[in-house]
């Protein structure tokens, strides 16, 4: 994902928000991927969470797991 979008995505959204709200303005600039995680101030976030002016927002990608 990083590779395809670089480090930062600015997207304009009203504030406070819910985190899903945060989702689905990703998804619609083609910038979410099926697995990842929403971050917010460095915790991971549920969708019913809320997102204020001055949070910090990170997308976590899926990582995967090998076997034995």
């Amino acid at each position: 994902m990083k590779a395809r979008l670089g480090s930062e995505l600015l997207i304009r959204i009203a504030l406070p928000c819910k985190v899903k709200e945060v989702i689905s303005a990703l998804a619609s600039e083609g910038a979410w991927m099926s697995g990842a995680r929403l971050a917010v101030n460095e915790r991971f976030a549920n969708e019913n969470d809320t997102v204020d002016e001055g949070d910090t927002v990170a997308v976590v990608p899926p990582v995967s797991g090998g076997g034995r």
